[in-house]
Formats: structure tokens, sequence, C-alpha cells
């Protein structure tokens, strides 16, 4: 399975719509548009090669993708978060 096919199954379980795509590349900090987006959901309807994508998705861009897409469910994350109890052993 390629990075494409992971974004789009993705995509599709969690219902995410194009402009929240493109916010959740956004968080994770690669900037790109709404075509781009398209663009990287579709396969040539020419070509009958399996792996060939239009926009081919490399581990990186994947990764910023599942990064913004933590941020975009959960929200930033705190600047200065209290300090947590640790448990002491006895």
């Amino acid at each position: 399975m390629e990075n494409n096919d992971i974004l789009i199954r993705v995509r599709y379980a969690l219902d995410i719509k194009d402009n929240d795509m493109v916010k959740i590349f956004k968080l994770g900090g690669v900037d790109v548009t709404k075509e781009d987006v398209l663009t990287m959901l579709t396969k040539p309807k020419d070509d009958f090669e399996e792996d060939d994508w239009e926009m081919k998705i490399n581990n990186t861009r994947l990764e910023s993708f599942f990064n913004g897409l933590v941020t975009f469910k959960r929200g930033p994350r705190e600047k200065n978060p209290a300090s947590r109890i640790q448990p002491q052993l006895l």
C-alpha cells in the first residue's frame, strides 16, 4: 500500500473535506492548495499502472499530514502545561 492509498483511506474513514485537508497539512507544516490535495488523491485515468499517481506523496509529507491531523482533532498543545504529579512507588 502506498502513501497515497493511506491518505485516501484515512480521508474517507474520517470523512475529511478538501478544505479541512488543506488546514491539516498546514498544521503539519506543509503548505498545499486545494488543487494539490485533489491531485494527491487522483490517479491518471488513461494509465493502467497501479502505482502511478499524479502527485506521489513521500513519507515526510504523510508524516506531516498525520501530525497536523492530531493537532486538528485534539487542538494545539499548551505552551506550559501544568506540572503533573508523578506517582510514587511504595
